[in-house]
């Protein structure tokens, strides 16, 4: 295909000793921990509330959507879709990415702006926002 993307199968990521960014650390959200650990990858998370218990358990960070945006080489979406996540994922929260990083969505899909996340592929880069790149 002329212009397309890579297939999976030509994309290269050693996930052994990279950060992974758990938006959302309810039950499932730990268990992507759980297995993040046994490839000893520094495991960064963003929730409503921290979880002491599981910071202890896993040696999770705790850390602000944010930084966990930016320093993250694999980012595992896992919120419910609600009036506060809907659109989580936009143009500024994307420009915040590393340019290589991997996007998990788990969530539902309107967790992720869909308008900011094609013109961030488009681009093949960073989201350059324009008319209709806010979700409407």
């Amino acid at each position: 295909m002329e212009g397309g993307f890579s297939t999976w199968s030509n994309v290269r990521h050693d996930i052994h000793h990279a950060t992974l960014g758990i938006v959302g650390l309810g039950r499932i959200g730990v268990e992507m921990a759980r297995r993040a650990k046994g490839f000893n990858m520094r495991i960064l998370y963003s929730n409503r509330s921290r979880r002491p218990d599981i910071e202890a358990e896993l040696g999770v960070e705790y850390i602000t959507l944010a930084s966990l945006l930016s320093q993250s080489d694999f980012v595992s979406l896992h919120v419910s879709l609600n009036e506060n996540t809907r659109h989580l994922i936009g143009c500024t929260e994307l420009a915040l990415m590393k340019s290589n990083a991997i996007l998990i969505n788990t969530a539902r899909g309107q967790v992720v702006d869909q308008n900011a996340l094609y013109e961030a592929l488009k681009s093949r880069s960073n989201c350059r926002c324009r008319s209709g790149c806010d979700g409407d």
